[in-house]
């Protein structure tokens, strides 16, 4: 048998009430997606918070074990969250590696970043322990 004569059920028998049937049953779905939108949307706002504070945690754990990894123990640094606009984050970037730039040998514009010491190595390696927090979840929302 080829192919296709093995994946097809059987022969389409064309059935009006089949295909009402169906159009009745999608409707019926939309109606409920419909009605059961706004409470979950009403709940997601409730709940937010909580899961972006157990995210920004999560983000704060991967900070200090990247550090400890990095500069080794003890553990004294400095964490700091930084929104710079577009136009100023090569100056600002400039001028942090001017500021680390002595911490970490492996930190320059031509690393070869096969020795450095790190567990989640992503992108751009910086003498500083960098990671970017996108806060871009929803574009559009329906408001209810």
């Amino acid at each position: 048998k080829q192919w296709y004569q093995r994946r097809v059920r059987g022969d389409f028998t064309f059935s009006k009430t089949i295909i009402e049937k169906q159009r009745t049953e999608a409707t019926n779905l939309e109606k409920a997606k419909n009605k059961a939108y706004p409470p979950l949307i009403k709940w997601l706002k409730g709940n937010f918070s909580e899961a972006f504070l157990n995210w920004t945690h999560v983000k704060a754990l991967r900070l200090f074990t990247e550090s400890v990894l990095r500069y080794g123990l003890p553990a004294t640094f400095m964490t700091a969250i930084l929104e710079p606009n577009k136009k100023s984050e090569k100056k600002l970037r400039e001028k942090l590696f001017a500021m680390y730039g002595t911490l970490d040998k492996n930190a320059s514009d031509s690393t070869d970043l096969g020795d450095i010491p790190a567990m989640f190595l992503t992108g751009d390696y910086y003498p500083y322990v960098y990671f970017d927090i996108n806060t871009a979840f929803v574009e559009n929302v329906r408001d209810f």
